[in-house]
This record gives structure tokens, C-alpha cells and sequence, in this order.
């Protein structure tokens, strides 16, 4: 069902945001073992030109790391059926929405001009740290990747947004094995996303529940429509639709993106870190490497630039991870 059209509406998607003054950059971490400094070095890659699978893969097959084999999507290729179902589930979340904070948030706010060092806040977990969480979430019959949303949830209701008030995260999921695009796996963008929304009373058990309900509705496949129906409006028409909806004061909580486990020996620890903007302001990337689990976060400049925030958000949310 992939339309045979010139123009890559996936990445011109991407584009736009740019055109409309903010920042699509996807960033990756890498910090080599064997190094004094254990400071990462940042790679940035533009989000039209691929995914964060596809740069990770990119990357490392650059430094001469061979992989063969990129994580997949089983069993559920794109049909017209699969399709309009998740078109219905998807237009019926994709309501303009405002996200109430109770920090101040300036919705003129241009992107971030500190350099990646500076505005990126990380943690690397330890093996046992990462067994410890692996095994928490499975004994709860839930995935690591719910286990660190609730926490990442929880963390940010308490810190950032205003009281009793839901919060909508964008969930990246991969549809490698279930599309064809033009060009290589990892040299286009092959991701789509789930909206998934969390409130107070919500558990691990009910997101992963929330998280599985929606795939087996379609929603990534309607979603994936979305993302690709950019020739419904042209470039200019696109650009103005995504302006429409920032000026109608459209809201994200932010972006949860986790790349994955990796078996990649002698390549270092690394990062990931998804783009922000003012419409899902929040941006957080987790990435599990040779057993080790890392996250990184980092937030819109409309929340301004006092690190201490950062630091506060990265802290509480590795806390109440490690000490469930």
C-alpha cells in the first residue's frame, strides 16, 4: 500500500517541522570503553533522512560493526483492512489536545541553541540494574518497555505537569517487515507511533494493556497513514496544517522512545535521545546495550534552560525505577 509517489511524505513530514523552526534531530550517544572520558560523543542525524533503528544500524556498521539482521515487525503486514482500522482508532485520539503544565512554558519558544552536552541529561544503569529491572517487569507480566513508561509517567505528573491532569506519551513503534519503502531499512525513516494516554490511577499492568490494545486495533498502521498522507495537503498545505494545530495550543506530553536490546560486543555504551518540540516537549530515549540499560532526556526550550530541572526529572525517574 505504499504510495509510489516522488516525494517521500515520511520525510517531508519531518521537514516541515523543521520549516516551522524547530528541531527534528534524532541524537545517539557513544561512549567507548576504552576511553578516559566517559563523556559520549553525539551524532546527529536529521529525522527525514531515518529512524533511530536505522541511524544506531547506520552508525555501527560505519565502524565496521557487522549486523546482519534489524528488529522486525511479526506478522502484521500493512493491508487495506489493517489500515482503515487503525485510521478509525487513530482520528479518534488525534483531537487537539492542551497539555496542562504547572511550570511555566512558552508556547513562542524557538528550539534549543546549547550544544547536545548541555541540554541532554543520561544515566547508564548498571548489568545487575538493568536484570533487577528486567525481572520487576516481567514478574508484573508486563515489558520492561511499560515498566519504564509508568515510571517515567509517574515521574514527570509529579514534577511538571499540573495536578489530576492526563498525560498523552507517543509510543515509536517499528514496522520493519511490514512495509516496503524506497530505500534501505536504514536509510529511511520505517517508524510509526502509538498515543498512549496515562493518568493518575494507572498501574504498569493497565498501560502494557492500554499499549496492546492498540496494536491489535491497528492504531500504528492508521497512524502510519497519517504520517504518509502528507499528499493530501501538498508541502505548503502540510506546513500550514502543522502550524494550525500548534496555534490551536495541540499538545503531546512527549515522546518515549526505546531502540531496543543489543548484542554488540566491543562497541561502547550508548545513548538515544528522541527530537523535541513544542508540541511533544518532552523527549526521552532509552536504549539497552551488551545487558546495559541507558536513558536520556531532555526537554523544549520552552520549559527554558535551567539545568536543574533536567537533573531533577533524570534523578526522580531512575529512583522510582530502582526502587520498586
Amino acid at each position: 500500500m505504499e504510495r509510489k509517489n516522488k516525494i517521500d511524505w515520511v520525510g517531508e513530514y519531518y521537514r516541515a517541522i523543521r520549516d516551522c523552526g524547530e528541531d527534528d534531530t534524532m541524537l545517539l550517544g557513544q561512549i567507548n570503553k576504552d576511553s578516559t572520558n566517559s563523556e559520549p560523543h553525539w551524532f546527529e542525524v536529521h529525522h527525514d533522512e531515518c529512524d533511530g533503528i536505522g541511524m544506531l544500524v547506520s552508525l555501527l556498521r560505519n565502524q565496521g560493526f557487522c549486523i546482519d539482521k534489524l528488529p522486525v515487525l511479526k506478522n502484521n503486514r500493512q493491508t487495506f483492512f489493517r489500515t482503515l482500522q487503525g485510521l478509525i482508532t487513530y482520528i479518534s485520539t488525534d483531537n487537539v489536545r492542551w497539555q496542562q503544565w504547572r511550570l511555566p512554558f512558552d508556547r513562542n519558544s524557538r528550539c534549543s541553541t546549547l550544544p547536545v552536552n548541555k541540554r541532554v541529561f543520561w544515566h547508564l544503569v548498571t548489568k545487575e540494574q538493568t536484570e533487577k529491572i528486567n525481572s520487576v517487569a516481567k514478574a508484573a507480566n508486563v515489558t520492561t518497555n511499560s515498566y519504564l513508561l509508568f515510571h517515567l509517567d509517574k515521574t514527570v505528573a509529579s514534577l511538571m505537569t499540573a495536578m489530576s491532569t492526563s498525560r498523552r506519551w507517543a509510543v515509536p513503534i517499528n514496522l520493519r517487515g511490514g512495509i516496503n519503502r524506497p530505500r534501505p531499512t536504514e536509510l529511511s525513516v520505517h517508524s510509526t507511533f502509538l498515543t498512549v494516554d496515562i493518568d493518575d490511577a494507572d498501574t504498569p499492568k493497565s498501560i502494557h494493556e492500554r499499549i496492546v490494545k492498540l496494536k491489535e486495533k491497528n492504531y500504528h498502521w492508521g497512524s502510519w497513514f497519517g504520517m504518509t498522507g502528507g499528499f493530501l495537503f501538498g508541502k505548503a498545505g502540510l506546513r500550514k496544517f502543522l502550524q494550525k494545530r500548534e496555534k490551536e495550543g495541540h499538545d503531546l506530553t512527549g515522546l518515549f522512545s526505546n531502540l531496543g536490546s543489543w548484542e554488540i560486543p566491543h562497541s561502547g555504551n550508548w545513548l538515544a535521545c528522541p527530537l523535541v518540540t513544542r508540541m511533544y516537549p518532552i523527549g526521552v530515549g532509552c536504549i539497552t546495550m551488551n545487558g546495559c540499560l541507558s536513558i536520556a532526556i531532555q526537554l523544549h526550550a520552552a520549559f527554558g534552560e535551567d539545568p536543574q530541572l533536567r537533573q531533577s526529572l533524570m534523578e526522580a525517574w531512575k529512583q522510582s525505577c530502582l526502587n520498586e
